[in-house]
């Protein structure tokens, strides 16, 4: 008994801070922007009309249309939430719970593995804050993990399902497509066999042909049409050596960056440390231990190719490569360095990530000012919402739109402001001399009124304003 006790307790401490960092403080940290606020609103419309559909939001920049999977694999949450704006973030925590547990079964697989890396995939910053905020790109690792376990299974079609495994990782963002590539090249290398290559991009293929199913049957298409001619990797897109090179270069910065949560002193030791230890494995010709960084390679070319920079959810598909590699060098004293400054640096940046309160986060005060909206209102009444003098630029409110459409609540279109026999005022000011003459004119119709109510919003900087005609 003692011996079992010895043996599980560290991993099930482990999992309860796991836990803890996922789905601490949600509601207050947790982002919440237009982004978010339409994909509720779609969730929603999926449960009501029961509109099964391939088709998720589009990028940014209108670059790409990415798959529904997200929409799905929440909806049970935000169903059980009550269509509450945390739904979403909920579902984003228990799979960023579960990535790590996988992780965990993955490691201890491993021989020589050194204890302390088991730490690493619990407070990686990373990891930690794409677990708390309900974005397509983020269940990224999830599916790569799983596909690592299957990859390396019994399963007679295990390089299949693989396959489809990490072709689930396009449909959450098409940029995971270059690890993809990587990991293909990193199975012929250890197979020394084109035929498991076939297998493992069969599988890809197979998830994604939902998507030119979709293209064909829908002239002229939404998915690879406009990956092919709207992309910032399309033909039609000038390309540059000299720009090539530079990102390609940045690049490995940018990611190590990433990791540390922009603490410029780590990045550079673990840059330095990291690199001393690739060029050791090649002289002391150790190549395997270097293998599973070319997923990792294969993503800072492909994203030295495209027009756009490269932005930290660019760099999410290499993460979990870049941790598995640590583990086969864990036994190495710069590994064990670098596993330590990671773990350091990571436990530096969580008080930031769990107590961050500001515009694009707080979902309780956005709830909260919602609330207040559908109090004060009738069903006939018409009415409009502004956000002025705040950092939010979003002056239509849109998610607060959004929050109101779930509730089923009618507010006039964003772009009437003349007809409004109430207008609600979203701001941080509390000076309302100030807010009514604020050149916005959408304050047209208001500006000789006073306020009949106005809120100071609990924890948060946000006032509510509420003026009748």
């Amino acid at each position: 008994m003692k011996n079992k006790l010895k043996k599980y307790l560290p991993f099930t401490i482990l999992i309860f801070i796991t836990i803890f960092l996922r789905f601490y403080n949600l509601n207050t940290t947790a982002r919440f922007t237009r982004d978010e606020s339409s994909d509720l609103v779609r969730i929603k419309q999926i449960i009501d009309n029961k509109d099964i559909t391939l088709i998720g939001p589009i990028a940014e920049g209108n670059t790409g249309i990415f798959s529904s999977l997200t929409y799905y694999i929440s909806l049970p949450f935000v169903y059980l939430s009550g269509f509450k704006p945390v739904g979403p973030v909920l579902a984003t925590a228990f799979y960023g719970t579960i990535t790590v547990i996988l992780i965990f079964l993955f490691f201890k697989k491993q021989k020589n593995i050194w204890p302390l890396i088991f730490l690493l995939p619990v407070t990686l910053s990373p990891l930690v804050e794409i677990s708390r905020w309900a974005w397509n790109p983020h269940f990224i690792p999830f599916w790569q993990i799983v596909g690592i376990l299957t990859l390396y299974s019994p399963i007679p079609i295990n390089l299949l399902i693989t396959g489809f495994l990490f072709g689930l990782t396009i449909h959450q963002h098409w940029y995971a497509i270059f690890s993809c590539a990587g990991l293909a090249v990193l199975i012929f290398i250890q197979n020394k066999k084109i035929k498991p290559v076939i297998k493992f991009l069969s599988g890809i293929f197979i998830s994604l042909l939902p998507f030119v199913l979709f293209d064909l049957t829908h002239p002229p298409g939404l998915f690879i049409t406009r990956m092919l001619y709207f992309s910032p990797v399309s033909l039609n897109q000038s390309f540059h050596f000299s720009s090539f090179f530079q990102k390609l270069i940045i690049a490995p910065y940018q990611f190590t960056d990433y990791l540390t949560y922009h603490q410029t002193i780590f990045t550079w030791l673990i840059i330095t440390l990291t690199l001393i230890l690739i060029i050791n494995n090649i002289c002391q010709k150790y190549y395997k231990n270097n293998f599973f960084l070319i997923p990792v390679l294969f993503q800072f070319l492909g994203l030295s190719l495209i027009s756009d920079p490269i932005v930290d959810r660019y760099l999410i598909p290499g993460i979990l490569f870049f941790l598995i590699w640590l583990t086969q060098n864990s036994s190495k004293i710069i590994a064990k360095i670098i596993i330590t400054l990671l773990i350091f640096s990571s436990l530096l940046s969580l008080p930031k990530i769990l107590h961050q309160n500001n515009f694009n986060t707080n979902i309780q005060a956005l709830t909260n000012i919602t609330q207040i909206i559908e109090n004060q209102i009738n069903s006939n009444d018409k009415f409009n919402l502004v956000v002025l003098q705040s950092p939010d630029q979003n002056t239509k409110g849109l998610r607060f739109r959004d929050l109101l459409k779930i509730d089923n609540i009618q507010i006039l279109p964003p772009e009437d402001y003349s007809n409004p026999d109430i207008l609600f005022v979203i701001t941080y000011s509390d000076n309302w001399e100030k807010i009514k003459t604020d050149p916005a004119y959408e304050m047209d119709h208001f500006r000789k009124n006073q306020p009949d109510n106005i809120w100071k919003i609990e924890n948060s900087q946000w006032i509510l304003y509420h003026i009748n005609k």
